[in-house]
């Protein structure tokens, strides 16, 4: 019975912990996504990047689209 207290004061101790975390602007690289030859990047400048698999050489590149952009292209 002892231990099952235990347990419990254990979780509710992470739970409060998870809890009080700070959720923060990601940094860092994203995740690429492959698709046929071409392996796609999202750059921290928020860029768009196509580059061949095999070789790192650049295929495209696409900048950040700002909500001005996104206004004029209705």
């Amino acid at each position: 019975m002892r231990s099952l207290w235990a347990a419990l004061a254990l979780c509710l101790c992470l739970a409060l912990l998870t809890a009080c975390s700070v959720v923060r602007t990601p940094e860092g690289w994203s995740a690429g996504a492959v698709s046929g030859d071409n392996l796609f990047i999202g750059t921290q400048q928020g860029e768009i990047l196509a580059v061949k698999k095999q070789t790192g050489d650049l295929v495209w590149r696409r900048p950040r689209r700002l909500a001005a952009d996104a206004e004029r292209a209705i």
